[in-house]
């Protein structure tokens, strides 16, 4: 796990937890937030794919926007980063196979998922019976 050096993560509790869990933790370089930058660019994607298109009016609602969102970003959002894969796939080892840049046809019909009020779609392909 790779954190900040806030004062919660260095809080003897929280090693403690990590360390029982067989955890190693890391601390990114004191005012250096390029060391985090995995993190850094995920809450801007957030910030403005998402986020700032909604008028946010309580915890339930936040908490069902990001549910969404992290649904979206791990297994459909492709990112240029990892070739063009969604991160979900490259965890599970299931790489989807491009086709090659001349091919015309797809092979099986496409089926459109909505997110956060329908402000944000994904494409799939159906699987075939």
């Amino acid at each position: 796990m790779i954190t900040d050096n806030g004062s919660q993560f260095t809080a003897g509790v929280f090693r403690n937890c990590l360390k029982a869990q067989g955890v190693k933790h890391i601390k990114t370089s004191v005012r250096h937030p390029q060391t985090n930058g995995k993190i850094e660019r995920f809450f801007q994607s957030l910030k403005y794919e998402f986020m700032c298109f909604f008028f946010l009016k309580n915890k339930k609602q936040v908490d069902k926007l990001l549910e969404e969102y992290l649904l979206y970003y791990n297994q459909y959002r492709l990112h240029q980063g990892i070739g063009g894969q969604a991160p979900d796939r490259l965890y599970y080892k299931e790489p989807i196979k491009k086709p090659p840049k001349d091919a015309k046809q797809i092979r099986a019909p496409i089926e459109e998922l909505s997110f956060g009020n329908d402000l944000l779609k994904a494409y799939r392909l159906k699987k075939a019976a």
